[in-house]
Parts: C-alpha cells; sequence; structure tokens
C-alpha cells in the first residue's frame, strides 16, 4: 500500500489541508520512515510512503487491540 501526506488527510476527511497539518503529517510519516517502520518511494516527483506485509509497522498493527494502541505507539515514536 502506498500514500502520501497530502492522502492520509483526504482519508481522515480533513478536506481543508491547512500548511501546518500537512507538515505535521510529514514529520510523522518521516519519522516512521527514518525508524524503519514505513519505506520511502521517491521514484516519482512527489514523495509516496509505502507500509508493505513484511513491515515492524503492519505487524503492530495487525496484533494491536485497536486504534488506541497504534495511537500510543505512534505517540512514541515522534516524541
Amino acid at each position: 500500500m502506498s500514500f502520501t501526506p497530502k492522502k492520509i488527510l483526504e482519508y481522515a476527511e480533513f478536506n481543508d489541508a491547512i500548511p501546518v497539518v500537512l507538515t505535521l503529517v510529514k514529520h510523522v510519516l518521516k519519522q516512521l520512515s527514518d525508524s524503519g517502520y514505513l519505506q520511502v518511494d521517491s521514484s516519482r516527483s512527489i514523495i509516496r510512503y509505502r507500509l508493505c506485509r513484511d513491515s515492524k509497522l503492519w505487524g503492530l498493527i495487525k496484533q494491536s487491540g485497536g486504534p488506541e494502541d497504534v495511537l500510543k505507539f505512534l505517540e512514541e515514536v515522534t516524541q
């Protein structure tokens, strides 16, 4: 699965993509990719992030008890 920061905001129905929110999403995605939880695809003009079945984040999401566990993990990674 691949996506851009803007697509994440669209999925979250955050249609008024103000630059500050987009910057925060980019920051979180960069930290996840730097930690090895996401792959970065920069072969196109727009940087895309990939979540693969063999990634650490996929396994964590699959084993989580729900969105609260995933949110707690994201907070830990981005601090």
